[in-house]
């Protein structure tokens, strides 16, 4: 196949995967598991899964819609998380496992899980812009 089209039995072949990956996809098993089940690498699958999306073909029709669902309601569930973690204070604790304070006795704010969750933000923002084009 190289450089080509593939035979009939080599489109077979991928056309069965695809119909695999996307079964599995609206199951929502990730990427990684579903190229260590399928015996193919990640990026196979993350190309197949791209593939189904854009056909939409008649027969993948539930699958796709299943995809995109499943995708958007857990990319929802990562924002609400991640906004969770932004309102909250977090509090800076020592190697020992003590409350961190100031000189006035005040605990310290630590703004790395803020920090952690706000880039958790973009990348869902720029998943979902990604995914509407």
């Amino acid at each position: 196949m190289p450089g080509g089209r593939p035979t009939k039995q080599q489109a077979e072949v991928i056309r069965q995967r695809r119909e695999e990956v996307a079964r599995y996809l609206a199951q929502g098993l990730p990427q990684v598991a579903i190229a260590k089940v399928l015996g193919c690498t990640i990026r196979m699958v993350h190309e197949d899964a791209k593939i189904i999306i854009a056909d939409r073909r008649a027969t993948m029709d539930e699958y796709a819609d299943q995809i995109i669902a499943r995708q958007t309601a857990e990319l929802e569930m990562i924002r609400e998380k991640a906004w969770h973690i932004v309102r909250a204070k977090h509090f800076h604790v020592t190697r020992d496992g003590t409350l961190a304070v100031d000189q006035d006795g005040n605990p310290l704010i630590d703004p790395t899980p803020n920090i952690s969750a706000m880039n958790l933000l973009l990348k869902t923002q720029e998943r979902e812009a990604r995914s509407t084009c």
